[in-house]
């Protein structure tokens, strides 16, 4: 979230310029650990529309693709790729590929995507995001999501109320530790395939889509997603995936 810069403790060490548009694809080089704790994360961004050319720190793509690089559960990171909330041009989601690899289901969740919520006197920050995954890049299924505030066309700050969607949790992790990015301790939004409506994407998918939750219909009520006063879009660490096979 681009207001809330001044909240953030951490600077960016990088700088990255260079152009993300349709079909463009980046791979920065992998994080390696040794042993337990090598989980590979999505190092390739298929679609990101609407990305700015002369970026700040949080509006740098490769940010999105290089691991977690701070994780602090009361405060935000600069090392984010922050999406926006405009639907006309759009800008409000990114697409995300492990490159020349494809994810498939194993034991207990498949994928953690770490946003940048933090937690703060009120409850937690968040910027909420719909997560969905393809085979071709064209068709998209959704993990299960639901708003369940008592009053739905309102914004709550309570992350229980906001159930199956990204940008939930707090980020406690980073990549260097060479940890597993899978204990609760860690932080970020966990999905599991077999949780998905769909036989083929429970075995497995090529393509992982965010979009900013506050740009799509809420089907309970016919109108947009509730979001904080303060956000303008989901602000991503980092996607991890468990198990993934050569395509």
């Amino acid at each position: 979230m681009k207001q809330r810069c001044a909240l953030r403790t951490h600077a960016l060490v990088a700088s990255v310029a260079f152009w993300v548009g349709c079909g463009a694809e980046l791979s920065p080089p992998p994080v390696t650990c040794p042993g337990e704790g090598d989980y590979e994360f999505a190092d390739m961004i298929v679609d990101a529309p609407g990305h700015v050319k002369t970026p700040s720190a949080i509006d740098i793509p490769e940010n999105a693709i290089n691991g977690v690089v701070t994780g602090n559960r009361s405060s935000g990171s600069l090392d984010v790729y922050s999406r926006g909330l405009s639907t006309d041009p759009p800008n409000h989601y990114i697409v995300l590929r492990w490159s020349g690899r494809r994810v498939v289901n194993g034991d207990g969740p498949d994928i953690v995507v770490f946003e940048n919520a933090f937690e703060t006197r009120g409850g937690v920050f968040m910027d909420h995001a719909i997560v969905e995954v393809s085979n071709d890049g064209e068709s998209w299924v959704a993990f299960p999501h639901d708003y369940v505030a008592d009053d739905e066309t309102k914004y709550s700050r309570n992350p229980d109320d906001w159930v199956g969607f990204a940008g939930t949790t707090p980020v406690a992790w980073r990549s260097e530790t060479c940890s597993s990015p899978y204990d609760e301790s860690a932080g970020g939004d966990r999905f599991d395939l077999s949780d998905l409506d769909h036989p083929e994407l429970q075995r497995g998918f090529s393509f992982l889509r965010l979009t900013a939750a506050p740009t799509q219909l809420n089907p309970d009520t016919g109108e947009l997603y509730p979001r904080d006063i303060l956000s303008d879009g989901f602000d991503l660490d980092g996607v991890f995936a468990a198990n993934t096979e050569q395509e």
